[in-house]
């Protein structure tokens, strides 16, 4: 899986502060001061924060030991915390509405911004040896509906003509779409699509002049 690009937030100034407590709860000698009482509540409220600091790695290293076991599956939203795999994870939810395999896909709600999706960002990033991608994707609505999809490895560039794009027009119902790794690989202008180090598949919209929702489901990759 993917961790890289991570910036500095609020919650990393929070946990540094939290190691500061943890070292005056349990190690600073000067924490004697304190009295037994108070010390005692302090390090039981540190344990308790600490506890709820770890629990997003927990999953973390839960989901990835996951992912690597279903590999070449890459999501089907039928295991715990699998929605952490995705970003923009407050335009999505996994839902029992409808699905194309097993019981579960993510529904997503897709907005009038200009862009407007998904993208599934945590997954083993080796596709050498697999021939292609496939996605299942469901539209509710009776009119079409143009979907892109984007793919890029860990040298993109940030530029259009450095990725895999490619536009799809959705029917109402299930559309199962099949994407040759050939095309993604060569997609780039300049150089071939490592195809070792994919990190971000992205599904999303352009410019919608009103609100519609789509539902995600059994992304995988076939030899």
């Amino acid at each position: 899986m993917c961790f890289d690009n991570r910036s500095p937030d609020v919650l990393d100034v929070l946990r540094n502060q939290l190691g500061c407590v943890l070292t005056l709860a349990f190690l600073d000698e000067g924490g004697m001061e304190l009295g037994r009482r108070l010390r005692m509540s302090l390090q039981s409220m540190v344990v308790v924060c600490v506890i709820a600091s770890l629990c997003p790695l927990g999953r973390a290293v839960i989901d990835e030991s996951i992912a690597l076991k279903q590999f070449p599956l890459l999501s089907d939203f039928e295991t715990p915390f699998e929605e952490d795999r995705w970003r923009e994870r407050d335009r999505c939810e996994i839902s029992g509405e409808v699905a194309r395999h097993g019981k579960h896909s993510l529904k997503v709600q897709l907005t009038t911004e200009l862009y407007s999706g998904v993208a599934l960002v945590f997954f083993p990033g080796n596709w050498e040896g697999f021939r292609n991608l496939y996605v299942s994707v469901f539209l509710i609505e009776d009119d079409p509906l143009e979907l892109v999809c984007r793919v890029h490895d860990s040298s993109h560039t940030n530029e259009y003509a450095d990725r895999f794009n490619r536009r799809f027009v959705l029917k109402k119902g299930w559309n199962d779409l099949a994407i040759s790794l050939a095309d993604i690989q060569h997609a780039p202008a300049n150089r071939l699509m490592k195809m070792n180090t994919i990190e971000n598949l992205n599904l999303f919209v352009v410019r919608q002049e009103k609100e519609k929702t789509i539902y995600i489901d059994h992304i995988y990759l076939g030899r």
